[in-house]
């Protein structure tokens, strides 16, 4: 064969050079192509898998009699897509349900090492920070959390709790207006109504 400057020989191994015997790369598009597409379906068909078996640790999650159910649902598809950001953010609510409050930890860190932006796992690492009383940190979070997404409302919510704590009444107050508009009926609409009616103190 011609590669247009030279005389070639190709058999099933390769080919290369009659007189060097120097082998020679192939760069044959329908091989290449071929290559790309038998690669891009296994990749496509690993993660609709890895994403059943996070389903199925959503249906599981919610009791915690079936909490190992979840957890080896959420596992196994991780094995597939160690990538799922979604499924490490859910093992560590598993963990913090447990009262495993570092593994919790280490699986939402995780998770944004896969998904910077994730406001679940966002939020979630504020919410840590918020119990332990490190302001900074959990305002920073949930801030960042409705960066990702601005109707995000327990973030609203959280956050303007941990601005009270730190007496930023004013700065709280757009985000118990923001939560009562996502949430009219949410489980704390009375406490953000309550705190919206004693007006801004600074």
């Amino acid at each position: 064969m011609a590669d247009g400057r030279s005389v070639l020989v190709h058999d099933d191994v390769g080919a290369y050079e009659p007189t060097t015997g120097q082998a020679v790369l192939d760069f044959s598009v329908d091989r290449l192509e071929s290559d790309v597409v038998r690669l891009l379906h296994f990749e496509h068909d690993d993660r609709a898998r890895a994403y059943e078996h996070y389903l199925e640790g959503c249906r599981y999650d919610e009791n915690e009699r079936t909490f190992e159910q979840a957890e080896k649902a959420y596992k196994k598809a991780l094995t597939l897509d160690p990538t799922l950001s979604n499924a490490l953010t859910n093992l560590g609510n598993l963990e913090y349900r447990r009262g495993e409050l570092e593994k919790a930890e280490r699986y939402y860190r995780s998770a944004l090492e896969c998904d910077p932006e994730q406001p679940e796992a966002l939020y979630n690492l504020g919410f840590l920070h918020f119990e332990r009383d490190e302001l900074d940190d959990a305002i920073r979070l949930f801030g960042e959390a409705l960066g990702s997404d601005p109707s995000f409302a327990d973030a609203h919510f959280n956050l303007a709790m941990a601005l009270e704590e730190r007496e930023e009444t004013a700065a709280a107050r757009p985000h118990w207006q923001q939560y009562l508009t996502l949430e009219p009926d949410g489980a704390w609409a009375d406490i953000a109504a309550k705190h919206l009616e004693r007006g801004p103190r600074r």
